[in-house]
């Protein structure tokens, strides 16, 4: 999905992608995310990103694996626990996935097999608040919808995705507290 009512750089529209985060056997589920910036990020100023166009700096920037990617190409697997070593992964995921103009971003995704996502949609739902899922897991879907995805790992690329209409996920946050959330729409 692209988003052009948010101007860019010398006027352009940002395009915004989403995700397709995968969560073991119920993959393709999209999930929301959005505008407060991320714990750990607050002093930090990112060239490009919701909801903060303002600074020009990147502080880190991870490289995102394209496919064939080793990462991507195997199960991830779980946290064992959340330590400031994942803390700092997670703050590094999010300044990667807003310079890349994303929307949702997995730690495969960065060439790191474990069970992390970032997300944030607030350029497509601005009431939603940016997520960090640790371990996710799907514990409940309902109805089915079909929409345009695209995919930080395969640039350029977009097709129709089949997709839970709402979710509910069990994930551990930032800080290792399990925390359940329901998604729908964008998400």
């Amino acid at each position: 999905r692209e988003d052009r009512g948010r101007p860019g750089r010398d006027g352009e529209a940002l395009r915004w992608r989403s995700l397709r985060a995968c969560f073991g056997t119920t993959q393709g589920h999209r999930i929301p995310v959005c505008n407060a910036r991320p714990p750990g990020l607050q002093d930090r100023k990112f060239e490009r990103g919701p909801p903060f166009d303002t600074g020009v700096l990147i502080v880190a920037r991870l490289e995102i694996k394209k496919l064939g990617c080793e990462t991507l190409k195997t199960e991830a697997v779980p946290v064992d626990e959340v330590t400031d070593d994942i803390r700092k992964l997670v703050d590094d995921m999010f300044e990667t996935m807003y310079a890349a103009e994303g929307i949702g971003l997995a730690a495969p995704q960065v060439g790191v097999s474990q069970r992390i996502v970032v997300l944030d949609v607030s350029p497509s739902d601005p009431g939603f608040v940016s997520r960090t899922l640790i371990n996710p897991r799907v514990v409940w879907d309902a109805g089915g919808v079909v929409g345009e995805e695209g995919c930080l790992s395969l640039p350029g690329v977009a097709g129709d995705v089949r997709r839970a209409a709402q979710v509910r996920i069990e994930a551990l946050d930032r800080d290792g507290a399990l925390q359940t959330v329901e998604f729908d729409g964008i998400a």
